[in-house]
Formats: structure tokens, C-alpha cells, sequence
């Protein structure tokens, strides 16, 4: 899963190479080149997969470490669990941001690749509630400054396969709706207009729900529309002649 070693030297502060989420923190992390201090026991009850990794049954786990001597521990993840892992040790984002431009949870695209790390590490359900925290702002951001209907609807998806992800009920019952109402696209064509295969983490039988209830829509309004005009809510008007 991963090679380790120990590592020796650790900076007295935070830069852009070596970011210090736990000070006494007794293992290290190498994503990207770029090393992340941080500490095993906010891993383990963060995340089963973690607590795994560094128990005795894996070579990560095996060797001592310690606030003096962290274990090194390489990992093929990219910048999405950066994000995680700073969620994780309630480090200030706007600080991670500062140390790498590159890394921020603004968008929901952004978000949404949280999202997929988080499921992807079994991440527990408080955890989740920060993730919802940031998907709910940033989807909120985005959809003011959003103008198209296409745009805003591959907002709504980022925020529905990512609420599906966390386990957030409230979130997915409200993106979904979103699409629902204003999407004109057939729901298995998302994944064209995402940046990432998110869309493919939902089930079949979600977008056949969806579609489903889109249609039960559409014929509820037809019928409804249908009924007002025969009872004569709607005239024709004569042209205004100016």
C-alpha cells in the first residue's frame, strides 16, 4: 500500500514543501513530494483505513514513531486528501491556502474531490458534518455567481454525488430536487459536463429515481397547466397596438 522509513528531519514551521498539522505529531506524510506532519491517533479516529494502516498488521504500523522520530509513510493521494487531512486536524484552510495557492475548498468541484477521498478512507460520520459544512458554502457561493442553467445544474450534481458520498441526506434531498426541477438534460449525461467521474459513484437505481421523478414532474404540471386552461384562467389578448 505504501512504503516507509523514518524521518529525521522536520522543519520548526509550516512552508509549502513541509506543512505541520500536528505539531507533536508522530508520523509523516509524502503526497505529492510535499510532506504533511501529522498525528496517527486523529488519523485512527478519523479513519478506519488509517487505523489500519498503522497498526500491527502493516509495515507502516510495525515500526516505532514517536513526536521525535515520526514514521515516513509515501502515499499515491493527491491533493484532495491534503484537504482531508487538514479537516481532519482542524487546520485553518485559509492558512493551507497561503502555503499552496493550488489548494482550496471553495468550489464544488473542489469539495466534491474531498468528498471522494473521504468515502474512500471510510472517513467517520463527524468528519462528515465538516465536509457538509463546505459543500453547503461552497455550492451556495457558486450557484450566485453561476448564470447558466447547464452551469448550475453540474453544480447541483457535484453537490448531489458528493452529499451521496458523506451520507447527507439533507444536502442530496435538496440537489436532487434542484435537478429534478430545473434540468432539462437526461440524467445519464452528467458525466459529460463533469471534470471528474464523481457522477459515477451513484447507483443506477438513483438515476432511474431521478429520472422518474423528473417525469412524474413534468406530467403533474402538464396535467395541472391542462386544467387551468380548459376552466378559462388563460385568454388569448388582443395585440397591444402602440
Amino acid at each position: 500500500m505504501a512504503t516507509a522509513e523514518e524521518d529525521t528531519q522536520v522543519l520548526p514551521a509550516s512552508t509549502p514543501e513541509r506543512i505541520i498539522l500536528a505539531e507533536d505529531g508522530d508520523v509523516i506524510l509524502i503526497l505529492r513530494g510535499r510532506h504533511f506532519r501529522v498525528s496517527s491517533g486523529v488519523l485512527s479516529l478519523a479513519s478506519p483505513v488509517f487505523k489500519t494502516m498503522l497498526g500491527p498488521n502493516f509495515l507502516e504500523g510495525q515500526a516505532p514513531r514517536s513526536a521525535g522520530h515520526p514514521r515516513q509513510i509515501t502515499l499515491e493521494d493527491g491533493f484532495s486528501l491534503e484537504l482531508l487531512l487538514a479537516l481532519m486536524h482542524h487546520f485553518d484552510l485559509d492558512r493551507l491556502r497561503n502555503l499552496d495557492q493550488g489548494l482550496n475548498a471553495e468550489t464544488p468541484l473542489d469539495v466534491a474531490c474531498v468528498a471522494g477521498a473521504f468515502d474512500k478512507y471510510c472517513c467517520t460520520p463527524p468528519l462528515g458534518m465538516t465536509v457538509e459544512a463546505l459543500l453547503r458554502r461552497s455550492a451556495q457561493d457558486a450557484i450566485l455567481t453561476e448564470k447558466s442553467p447547464a452551469g448550475r445544474f453540474t453544480i447541483y450534481a457535484y453537490s448531489a454525488a458528493s452529499a451521496y458520498l458523506i451520507g447527507s441526506r439533507s444536502v442530496f434531498a435538496e440537489a436532487t430536487r434542484c435537478m429534478v426541477l430545473d434540468g432539462l438534460r437526461p440524467f445519464s449525461e452528467i458525466t459529460e459536463d463533469m471534470q471528474c467521474n464523481m457522477w459515477d459513484n451513484l447507483p443506477v437505481s438513483v438515476l432511474l429515481g431521478l429520472e422518474e421523478q423528473r417525469t412524474a414532474a413534468r406530467n403533474t404540471f402538464i396535467s395541472s397547466f391542462g386544467g387551468m386552461t380548459d376552466r378559462g384562467c388563460f385568454k388569448w389578448a388582443a395585440p397591444l397596438v402602440l
